[in-house]
């Protein structure tokens, strides 16, 4: 997988989510999701999936903890705690969000993707994805928070129209794992 700097993530917002959990992170571990308390400007919490995860390598599974508004009015769904991810994303889109979630629990680090598609006149639509691995003293992520925003330079639409054009075409743009060491790696773009 690709190493970025922070500088690659284009959201201001994910950006200072970014920033928060490295603050909130202790030096070896990962930090305790009872830590985290973005501020407002920050953190819109109507973009954010919190998922459960369960085991680890080949038998590892997520699971809802909480969900934001948007993902209702995306999906149509008011999906209660502890819904496996089969039963709570669409059958088209669970090898990328559960490939996306394996990287984030396999590093301990945030990931950041763009998933693109296009609208019926061929307007791109992006949805830009920052993972949050969140654990315990051992440092093995036991919740990893998802915080997607969509987004069109083009056109305009509603979040059910674009979740249809996801589940006709969705393409990884970009993926890359989000480094601390902000010194060390260039900042990337897709």
């Amino acid at each position: 997988m690709r190493i970025a700097g922070i500088n690659a993530i284009k959201s201001t917002s994910q950006r200072g989510l970014v920033q928060h959990w490295r603050e909130i992170k202790a030096e070896r571990c990962l930090p305790s999701i009872e830590h985290f308390a973005p501020p407002k400007p920050t953190h819109d919490p109507r973009q954010l999936m919190l998922w459960a995860v369960e085991g680890t390598g080949d038998t590892r599974s997520f699971k809802t903890l909480t969900h934001g508004k948007f993902l209702s009015e995306a999906f149509g769904i008011n999906p209660l705690p502890l819904q496996p991810l089969h039963a709570v994303v669409p059958p088209a889109l669970q090898e990328l969000v559960t490939s996306s979630l394996n990287a984030c629990a396999d590093a301990g680090a945030p990931i950041y993707t763009v998933i693109s598609t296009w609208d019926d006149g061929g307007r791109r639509i992006n949805c830009e994805r920052l993972l949050l691995p969140f654990g315990e003293e051992r440092g093995e992520p036991r919740q990893i928070a998802t915080v997607m925003q969509l987004f069109s330079q083009d056109g305009t639409f509603t979040r059910q129209a674009a979740l249809g054009y996801f589940l006709a075409e969705a393409k990884v743009t970009f993926q890359a794992q989000i480094t601390l060491d902000t010194a060390s790696v260039p900042a990337a773009g897709p």
